[in-house]
């Protein structure tokens, strides 16, 4: 479901640093007339080498919203992640994640035009799972708005999917039942990955849990919010009495 930004406040995008104190902020409103699910989730982000599979997890689910619901993140913070994670049993009701954390800092465009880079994360393997390597050896080259990830030559591409390896990033540094990790890759040996992470997101109704793959599908039928395009951190979800999920935001004075 397209929202428009509001009237004069278009721009270009694509030199522009992510603002690193905002917090992305969704009030939904719901007018259905009875409780409902939500989910909030992001957009992939830009990753290169693109890996085969990109996928998006639902990073919160707010349950039984009978009038309003709030919901804030962070843009600050954010972590990389590594580890294993099987999916294959979750259709049993078993899910298995082993993860590592290591906080990141994006690329920032300076005053002077110049570029602070971001954090490259270095990844070895320890006990048949990746782990961070502290301190990192690589200098930083995450370009403007992102972060690398560079794999090392322990493991084979074959050995990366039958020990279902992950690389990702998340809003938080532990795992959390309730909080899901924005999206998570297999990756590749002696690879290094540059992450440029989304300031796109969708809510839907779905009975979907926090962690929970996400579906194309659920995209589908989901309202987005780019927050770049609509130059703000706030938005107004408001599900109506015909079950239209839609965007408002207030115009800048």
């Amino acid at each position: 479901m397209e929202i428009k930004p509001p009237a004069g406040s278009e721009s270009t995008i694509g030199d522009i640093s992510r603002d690193v104190n905002a917090n992305y902020r969704f009030t939904i409103t719901n007018r259905m007339g009875n409780p409902q699910n939500y989910v909030i989730f992001a957009k992939a982000p830009e990753i290169s080498p693109k890996p085969d599979i990109v996928n998006t997890n639902v990073v919160v689910a707010l349950r039984g919203v009978s009038s309003d619901a709030y919901f804030s993140m962070p843009t600050d913070p954010m972590y990389a992640l590594c580890g294993t994670s099987n999916d294959e049993l979750r259709d049993h009701g078993i899910t298995i994640e082993v993860e590592d954390a290591m906080k990141v800092s994006l690329g920032q465009k300076l005053p002077n035009g110049g570029l602070t880079p971001g954090t490259t994360c270095d990844v070895r393997v320890q006990d048949q799972a990746l782990v961070f390597a502290p301190p990192s050896t690589s200098p930083d080259q995450g370009p403007l708005n992102s972060f690398c990830i560079k794999t090392s030559d322990e493991f084979t591409y074959t050995q990366s999917k039958t020990g279902n390896y992950i690389l990702g990033l998340s809003l938080t540094s532990t795992l959390l039942h309730d909080i899901g990790p924005l999206a998570l890759f297999m990756p590749k040996p002696s690879t290094r990955y540059t992450v440029t992470p989304t300031q796109t997101f969708y809510v839907a109704t779905s009975d979907e849990l926090a962690r929970d793959p996400v579906d194309k599908d659920l995209f589908l039928r989901a309202c987005e919010v780019d927050f770049v395009r609509l130059q703000t951190t706030e938005v107004h979800i408001v599900h109506s009495e015909r079950g239209v999920l839609t965007a408002q935001v207030r115009p800048r004075l």
